[in-house]
């Protein structure tokens, strides 16, 4: 049943018939019942009948993010041909399981449980979009046509859609930050400095060259500094002085220091 009617009446049933089901609706598809047809919910209403009956079994294979994908495998598969006693010594296994190859082509298991005649394969690890391979045994089913994959068995490819709307803003664990960084490189702001520094289009780390060069600079000031105190201290800045005479002033100021003392000698008189 798919709805009831304030009267308590099913809305819609469904039967099964042979190998598919039939739908049957307690109102007429025309105005003569309800206003449906002139809702605008009327035509996909429709749609998603007919796919539904056009394939009742079929898995959805474009999940969102997160969402667990479920694919059911038997005898009856279309497009597959399932080996009967491989299939059931797969099946009694005590925990089957199916691999299934990622978009970053990382290789990880789906669980299969036995379900009646059905092996019903579920795998949770949608988080990241793109297309996904689902490996079916060789010994298990192959497909009645040529395997592009014959050696690891049958495909059953599915994908997972970008999330449009915003993210949920969940902080990243370690182990999630280390999974990213193994596929891109990715800066991590420990701060928010550091974070408005990154979005300035810069890495931060970088302004360490001020403090470097601010040493430089002390270090010149200290330089000129020790260079001046030493030529204070030698005194180059101090002119000797320097008298400068001809040969002839020299030689009468030495006739003059010579009479001189041999007047002192004589006691003034004046020799002959």
């Amino acid at each position: 049943m798919g709805g009831q009617l304030e009267s308590g009446e099913p809305l819609l049933v469904e039967r099964k018939l042979g190998k598919g089901y039939i739908l049957m609706t307690s109102f007429a598809m025309d105005r003569r019942d309800s206003n449906l047809p002139s809702l605008k919910c009327f035509l996909p209403f429709i749609h998603e009948l007919v796919y539904y009956l056009a394939a009742p079994m079929v898995a959805e294979v474009n999940v969102r993010p997160g969402v667990e994908i479920v694919a059911e495998l038997n005898a009856a598969s279309p497009g597959l041909k399932v080996n009967t006693g491989a299939f059931a010594a797969y099946r009694a296994a005590q925990n089957p399981t199916i691999e299934v190859i990622t978009p970053s082509t990382n290789r990880l298991a789906a669980v299969a449980k036995p379900v009646g005649d059905n092996l019903v394969i579920r795998f949770e690890a949608t988080q990241e979009p793109g297309l996904y391979r689902m490996l079916i045994p060789s010994a298990v089913a192959t497909r009645t046509t040529a395997s592009t994959n014959a050696a690891e068995g049958v495909e059953l490819p599915f994908s997972v859609v970008g999330q449009g709307q915003e993210s949920t803003l969940n902080p990243l664990t370690e182990s999630d930050l280390a999974q990213v960084k193994t596929r891109v490189g990715m800066f991590v702001a420990n701060s928010r400095q550091d974070m408005v520094t990154a979005f300035g289009g810069d890495v931060p780390g970088r302004e360490v060259w001020k403090y470097l060069a601010l040493c430089a600079l002390l270090f010149l000031i200290a330089e000129i500094a020790l260079t001046r105190w030493i030529a204070i201290q030698r005194k180059f800045s101090d002119a000797e002085v320097v008298t400068l005479r001809s040969p002839i002033e020299a030689i009468l100021e030495a006739r003059g220091e010579i009479r001189n003392l041999f007047t002192a000698r004589t006691g003034g008189g004046r020799s002959r």
